[in-house]
C-alpha cells in the first residue's frame, strides 16, 4: 500500500476499497496513455481524478486482449507554479518503469530529485534519448506525509534587504566555483566559516528556528523524499468526495523555489496561514513544463 495515498484524503484505505477504485477505473477512467518506446518498451497508464490535479495513477500495460493490467500505483498532485527552470537528467528506475528526474538548482544547495509524474510526455518527445531533457522548466508538487505549522520568523525590513544581497552574492560566488574559478572557492569556504560562527553563537540564546528560516535536507534512503522547513504563501482547505477526509493544498516558498504542497488536514499539527511556517516530510514529484512563460 503507497504510503502516501493518506495525501490526498485516503487515509487507512483498505486493500478492498483500493480494488475497488482501480476496478471503476479500469472501466471509466478519467485519462488513458499508452506508448511504445523506442527501445520496445509498452507503456500505459490509466488515472482517477479525485479532484482537479488530484487522484491516483496506475501504471502498467496492455495485455493482447487491451485490458489494462496494473504493475503499480502512485497518487498524485499536480502544481501550478513553475518551480524551476533548470535542464532535467532523467533516470529511468530498475525495478519498474517509472523516472526519477534529477536538476541543479543553486538555490536549494542540494541537488533536486523528484519522481516524474508525467513520464508520458517525456517518452514521446524528441528529446527522449538525452540524457539530460529541457522543456523550459519543472513545475514541482509535493505530498505530504505529517508536518507541524509554526510561526515565522522575524525579520526587519533592514534583515531582509541584507538576506537577499547575501543570496545573490552567494549565488554569483557558486556560478563562478562551477567554472573552476579558484578565487572563488576561497570565498565560499570563508563565508562558510563565518555563518558557522555566527550560528555556534546565536544557537546558544536563540531557537534554532528564528535563525533557519528555511531548509531543504533529502529524508532517509529515498531519494526524492525530504525534510522541509518552508514558508506558507496560500492555502485552500478541499474534501476528498471519496472519502470525506479533507486535505489543505498549500503552496510553499522554500530557499525562493515555490510548489504546491498536498496534505491529508488530519497529519497536518496546527493551522496553515499564509506568513506562517511548514515544517515536514514530503515526497517532490514534478510535471516537466510544457510552455517557457514569458
Amino acid at each position: 500500500m503507497h504510503s502516501y495515498l493518506r495525501s490526498i484524503g485516503f487515509k487507512d484505505i483498505g486493500q478492498k476499497e483500493l480494488e475497488q477504485i482501480y476496478q471503476e477505473t479500469k472501466i471509466a477512467p478519467d485519462r488513458v496513455q499508452e506508448i511504445v518506446d523506442s527501445e520496445g518498451y509498452a507503456f500505459a497508464e490509466i488515472r482517477k481524478e479525485i479532484l482537479p490535479g488530484i487522484g491516483i495513477a496506475f501504471r502498467g500495460n496492455m495485455d493482447e486482449a487491451g485490458e489494462f493490467v496494473k504493475e503499480y500505483y502512485f497518487p498524485y498532485y499536480i502544481g501550478k507554479y513553475l518551480s524551476t527552470r533548470e535542464p532535467v537528467e532523467v533516470i529511468r528506475h530498475s525495478d519498474k518503469e517509472s523516472f526519477e528526474g534529477v536538476c541543479e538548482d543553486l538555490r536549494l544547495g542540494v541537488d533536486l530529485i523528484f519522481h516524474i509524474e508525467d513520464m508520458f510526455y517525456i517518452l514521446r518527445s524528441e528529446q527522449r534519448k538525452s540524457r539530460k531533457v529541457d522543456f523550459g522548466g519543472v513545475i514541482l508538487s509535493a505530498l505530504g506525509l505529517q508536518g507541524m505549522v509554526i510561526l515565522p520568523a522575524k525579520k526587519s525590513i533592514k534583515e531582509k534587504v541584507v538576506i537577499e544581497e547575501e543570496k545573490k552574492s552567494r549565488w554569483s560566488l557558486i556560478k563562478a566555483a562551477r567554472r573552476g574559478d579558484p578565487e572563488a572557492f576561497e570565498e565560499l569556504t570563508l563565508t562558510d566559516m563565518d555563518i558557522y560562527s555566527k550560528i555556534t553563537r546565536r544557537v546558544e540564546k536563540e531557537d534554532l528556528y528564528s535563525i533557519v528560516t528555511s531548509s531543504f535536507l533529502p529524508s532517509g534512503i529515498e531519494t526524492d523524499k525530504y525534510q522541509i522547513l518552508a514558508e506558507i504563501m496560500e492555502v485552500i482547505l478541499v474534501k476528498n468526495p471519496v472519502t470525506g477526509q479533507m486535505i489543505y493544498i498549500m503552496t510553499l516558498l522554500c530557499n525562493d523555489m515555490m510548489f504546491g504542497l498536498c496534505i491529508n488536514k488530519e497529519d497536518l499539527y496546527g493551522e496553515p496561514l499564509p506568513g506562517r511556517r511548514f515544517k515536514g516530510q514530503i515526497w517532490m514529484q514534478g510535471t516537466v513544463h510544457k510552455e517557457v512563460d514569458s
